[in-house]
C-alpha cells in the first residue's frame, strides 16, 4: 500500500454477470488490516469485493440493489511467507443455494458450502446479475468507490492471476 500499486481493467462489453470464476496465488505482507484482491464498483448499492478482512479472514461480497450478501471464512491467513491459491466462484443460476457462492484455498473448497464453517455467510438468490463482468472499472490489488480509492491496497505479491467469464470452475 505504500505505493498504492493495483491493476484495473474496464470490460468493452458486458460478459457473464452470474457466474464467472476468479484465481491468484496469493502471498501477504502485512497482516491486520483490510486488504483488496479484486473488486467491482458501480455505487454504494451494487458492488462485488474479494478482500483480506483487518482480522486476517477472507472475504467474498457482493451487494445489488441495496441488498447485501457474503462469506468470510472462520480460517484465518496469517502466514506472511506463504503462498496461497485462492479461487473464488460465483454461480448464481446453480439452482443450489451453498454452490452460488465458493471459496477454495490450496486446491480445497471451504467447508464445501456448509455455512457453518464460515463466520458470516449468505448466498445470493437464483439468478442474480452482479457488477463483475460489466462495463465498469475492475480493480486487482484495491478497491475503489466513488470514484476514490478506499485505504485497502493489497500489502503482498499477486501471481498467476486468471478470471473465467461463464464458467464456474473449481480449483
Amino acid at each position: 500500500s505504500g505505493d498504492s500499486a493495483y491493476l484495473n481493467f474496464t470490460p468493452s462489453s458486458a460478459g457473464n454477470r452470474k457466474t464467472w470464476t476468479w484465481s491468484a496465488w496469493v502471498k501477504r505482507t502485512k497482516l491486520g488490516s483490510e486488504q483488496a484482491l479484486f473488486n467491482a464498483w458501480s455505487d454504494n448499492s451494487n458492488r462485488t469485493i474479494t478482500r483480506f478482512s483487518s482480522g486476517d479472514q477472507l472475504q467474498f461480497f457482493y451487494q445489488s440493489g441495496g441488498t447485501f450478501y457474503g462469506l468470510t471464512t472462520a480460517q484465518v491467513f496469517r502466514d506472511p511467507s506463504a503462498w496461497i491459491h485462492v479461487v473464488f466462484v460465483l454461480n448464481t443460476s446453480d439452482s443450489t443455494e451453498a454452490d452460488r457462492a465458493q471459496i477454495y484455498i490450496n486446491g480445497s473448497r471451504i467447508a464445501d458450502g456448509d455455512l457453518s464453517a464460515f463466520s458470516t455467510g449468505k448466498y445470493p438468490p437464483q439468478n442474480t446479475e452482479y457488477q463483475v463482468n460489466s462495463t465498469i472499472a475492475h480493480h486487482i490489488g484495491a478497491r475503489k468507490e466513488s470514484s476514490a480509492f478506499t485505504s485497502t491496497y493489497l500489502n503482498g505479491y499477486l501471481a498467476d492471476i486468471h478470471f473465467v467469464d461463464g464458467s464456474a470452475l473449481d480449483a
